[in-house]
């Protein structure tokens, strides 16, 4: 027949064994079980084992922490088939599931304690390592491996040998991988999981044991604690306590003698997870993940050795064509001469003195000089390596193929070319800066003719004193340049003008005006009053604000300006006599009106005929008085505007008319006539003396025509009265008088 027994490897029941007979078996931590078992992770009634012939079937009842056949969590209330040899985690213990021949059985009973404790812990350590457990794990290891042997992506592979070992150990509830920074000497998380329902996050953010890590580290073995609920609570770390960890795991990755980091497991809630088989496998993963990480170190360092390499023959062969560009493509000049030869040249070189490529290798360097200078380049070249202290720069005339020449510079260094001693010799063709400098030269000449001798007073005022002035300061202010050197500015102004001088030189120099422009005055050497004008700009003098001022005398300007205001004044006093003047006559014509009425009432025997004569005759003075008044005040100018010259000759006919009723007036005026420009206070005037003149030479009455027609007056008819060219109209008077006879 065909023996089966429970035998306790590990927990607090270690040792004990249990015959399994037909039927079924209460398991449990209750004392009415068929096997009871002392340990707080298992609960009150949690498995019932049922046999059937020569089959086992164990069976959850809803346990606390469920029950685990090698390794896999079955589920609860349901029959799962033990096999022969398998293991069963229950709580925090293991029982190991025999089944032996009954003819093998030992009789225990005749056995001493000793002798049954000695064969139980044979058996188990038998047992420890049993074929299925041993091949599952060997599988793994092989997975593993094959996963390092196919990716050199350690953190990829890493995170799935975490997942490898969630999927063979169900007991665990959480693992990670860290790896070890020497340099720093802290622990890099590489990858975390989890298996838990962990809405939050808070169970996946892995609080690791801080003591089991670094002891793991320290001691560069595995550590295991496979139920944390039997220690004391004060030797527990707060994570442990916490996160409330049952078992815990950990496992140095370790390659040649120095660890690189650690795997670390730990189970959640459930204690009595772990057994030491799992250990011997976690560091089994951890030694082919060590070798892995130290191949990928050593594949990493081999790559970036051989990227340096690389990147150094780069940046060589990017140096050697930087520099090759930088010499070749250079603006100057460049050769090495090296004893009696020019042992490199340059393409510039060889453009710059006419010959072609490459002819100047090997060729004497002194034929490049200028018959005049190859003697002191010589003597220079020569005192240079005697180590004697001379200028590295230099200018000479160098010498074309074709014997033309040109201003050079020359930068002469000691170096070793090829193992020998040489020179390196930069060239620069100098002949434009020669040429700037002349020209320089000529225009500073011309500005210092220009300042010498300008009209104006010409200076700069730097901390209110006088600096670099013109001959014309001098002249004007009466002091000699020393002189000025020593006076403030300030002290040259009149004391009234002095503030706003000041004011206005301030906001040059602050830049508030670009440039300033004022007059004032200034107290000459003699004490007396000279009124100038100033002109000041920002400037930079010795790398300090200053201001360039140009000064100017303008008494004369002030004398006509005083002047011109007298002037102002007269032509107002003109305008105020003008206006009375106009004023005037206007009530001189109207009394002449009156009188002119009064005598076309009476006759000549009229007692007062001779009075209103007399008084009209007065009245034609006056009239002439003011008219030459007006003229003065107006200083022979006229008010001109367009005028409709009809209406001027139909207004004084008219008044002409009522005073002399003899004569009858007849007029035929253009339709459409064109404006004129006139004055009309003139053209009145002239137009009353023609009608008088006319009414004069008809004393008994007679005809007055009066015509106006728009006539066009070429060049030829108008240049005789040097007039323009143009359109006119032409005003006719015709009296039927005597006329004038010869004498008049």
């Amino acid at each position: 027949g065909i023996l089966n027994k429970l035998y306790v490897i590990d927990g607090p029941e270690k040792g004990k064994s249990f015959d399994l007979n037909d039927g079924i078996t209460s398991v449990g931590r209750s004392s009415d079980n068929d096997i009871c078992i002392s340990d707080i992770g298992v609960s009150r009634h949690h498995a019932r084992l049922v046999k059937r012939d020569d089959t086992v079937f164990i069976v959850d009842l809803h346990s606390f922490h469920g029950v685990f056949v090698d390794g896999e969590k079955i589920e609860p209330g349901l029959k799962f088939e033990i096999g022969k040899e398998s293991d069963l985690h229950i709580g925090n213990s293991v029982l190991s599931f025999q089944q032996e021949p009954s003819g093998k059985k030992l009789d225990q009973p005749s056995l001493t304690p000793e002798q049954k404790k000695a064969v139980d812990t044979s058996k188990w350590l038998l047992l420890k390592e049993s074929s299925r457990t041993y091949i599952r794990n060997l599988e793994l290891l092989l997975k593993v491996s094959n996963l390092f042997a196919q990716s050199l992506n350690i953190d990829e592979v890493l995170g799935q040998v975490v997942d490898q070992i969630l999927n063979h150990l169900e007991r665990v509830d959480r693992g990670a991988i860290l790896l070890l920074n020497r340099e720093r000497g802290i622990l890099r998380e590489v990858v975390s999981k989890t298996r838990l329902d962990d809405k939050d996050g808070f169970l996946s953010k892995i609080n690791y044991s801080r003591t089991i890590v670094n002891r793991t580290v320290r001691e560069g073995r595995p550590v295991m604690m496979s139920d944390t609920s039997r220690l004391d609570k004060s030797d527990l770390s707060r994570s442990i306590r916490q996160m409330n960890i049952m078992s815990i795991m950990c496992a140095p990755l370790k390659c040649k003698g120095k660890v690189q980091g650690i795997i670390y497991v730990d189970s959640v809630g459930k204690p009595g997870g772990f057994a030491k088989n799992d250990l011997r496998l976690l560091t089994g993963l951890s030694n082919a993940a060590a070798i892995a990480i130290e191949n990928a170190r050593l594949y990493e360092a081999i790559k970036e050795e051989l990227d340096g390499r690389q990147k150094a023959e780069k940046r060589l062969i990017q140096s050697e064509e930087r520099y090759r560009t930088l010499v070749e493509e250079s603006f100057d000049g460049i050769f090495i001469q090296t004893g009696a030869k020019i042992s490199f040249a340059n393409q510039r070189l060889h453009q710059m003195l006419g010959y072609g490529r490459d002819e100047l290798l090997n060729l004497d360097p002194w034929l490049i000089y200028h018959s005049d200078y190859q003697g002191p380049a010589r003597d220079r070249i020569n005192a240079g390596r005697l180590g004697g202290d001379l200028p590295s720069h230099y200018e000479v005339k160098l010498q074309r193929k074709d014997g033309s020449w040109f201003h050079g510079e020359i930068n002469a260094q000691p170096i070793r070319f090829q193992g020998e001693p040489g020179e390196q010799v930069w060239v620069r063709d100098i002949t434009e800066r020669k040429q700037a400098e002349a020209a320089l030269r000529e225009s500073e000449e011309k500005y210092r003719l220009l300042v010498e001798n300008a009209n104006d007073a010409i200076f700069i005022i730097q901390d209110e004193v006088i600096k670099f002035p013109n001959p014309k300061t001098a002249d004007l202010l009466g002091y000699s340049p020393d002189e000025l050197a020593r006076i403030s500015f300030v002290d040259l102004i009149h004391p009234e003008d002095k503030d706003m001088v000041l004011e206005k030189q301030v906001r040059t120099l602050k830049g508030e005006e670009s440039s300033s422009t004022c007059s004032f005055r200034m107290i000459y050497r003699a004490g007396e009053i000279l009124w100038v004008q100033i002109n000041a700009v920002p400037i930079t003098w010795e790398g300090r604000p200053a201001t360039l001022n140009f000064l100017r005398d303008i008494m004369a300007e002030k004398k006509m300006e005083a002047q011109f205001l007298q002037a102002q004044k007269m032509e107002a006093i003109g305008t105020l006599m003008g206006g009375t003047a106009h004023d005037f006559n206007n009530l001189l014509m109207c009394i002449q009106g009156n009188a002119s009425l009064m005598l076309s009432n009476i006759d000549s025997s009229h007692p007062y005929y001779k009075r209103l004569k007399s008084i009209e005759q007065s009245i034609q003075r006056g009239a002439e008085l003011t008219e030459e008044l007006l003229g003065f005040t107006m200083g022979g100018k006229y008010q001109v505007k367009p005028t409709n010259l009809n209406e001027i000759i139909q207004q004084t006919s008219n008044l002409f008319g009522r005073t002399h009723k003899k004569i009858k007036i007849y007029e035929e005026f253009q339709k459409g006539i064109w404006p004129v420009e006139v004055d009309q206070s003139q053209i009145k005037h002239a137009l009353l003396s023609l009608y008088v003149n006319a009414g004069q030479a008809m004393p008994g009455g007679g005809e007055l025509q009066l015509q106006t027609k728009n006539v066009t007056l070429d060049e030829s008819y108008v240049r005789p009265y040097q007039l323009k060219p143009g359109k006119y109209v032409r005003t006719s008077i015709t009296d039927s008088g005597v006329g004038m006879d010869e004498v008049t």
